[in-house]
């Protein structure tokens, strides 16, 4: 734990409705490798996987916990491994594109914050408790709120590089 986590927690203490996620960072598949500041308590680390029918399979580069404190990190994964992504042509003067595919946490956490971001319109559409659009049930979530939702809706890894490593979670498709 170090002050840049602090400095995440505070800062997400003070604004309770935002909500930080980091990449865990590519130093796997030793234990301990997580990286500050994705080992901030408030924060939600992202993990990577592999792609399709592997993605129940950690992608061996992924950092892993727990933290020097034995707190589970990451606390989710998503798929990051060869990620299909948009990358421009290093020219300023056009306005075309083209993709590149990269792998590492980086490629997964961005998944992941959309996810959260569709938590959180879940909410302020009202769509909690009964699934569908309410108007009296429309409510501005947390970043705790949106955390506890996505960890609740994650699944035990069984696949491989997930076992002696502690804990992996999915989010469920």
């Amino acid at each position: 734990y170090t002050a840049a986590c602090q400095d995440v927690d505070d800062f997400m203490f003070s604004h309770p409705d935002f909500l930080i996620l980091f990449a865990a960072g590519n130093s796997g598949p030793g234990t301990g490798s997580v990286g500050s500041p994705s080992t901030a308590k408030n924060t939600i680390s992202v993990g990577a996987t592999l792609r399709g029918t592997s993605a129940n399979s950690m992608a061996s580069f992924s950092s892993c916990g727990p933290t020097a404190d034995g707190r589970i990190k990451p606390d989710l994964t998503m798929p990051g491994s060869n990620i299909v992504s948009a990358r421009n042509d290093t020219n300023v003067t056009t306005n075309n594109c083209a993709t590149t595919t990269m792998s590492g946490t980086s490629m997964a956490s961005p998944a992941a914050a959309g996810m959260a971001a569709l938590v959180r319109q879940y909410y302020t559409d009202g769509n909690y408790p009964t699934g569908a659009p309410v108007v009296a049930n429309k409510l501005t979530p947390t970043a705790a709120l949106i955390k506890a939702t996505l960890l609740n809706s994650t699944q035990t890894m069984t696949g491989t590089g997930t076992g002696a490593r502690a804990r992996r979670l999915r989010l469920r498709s």
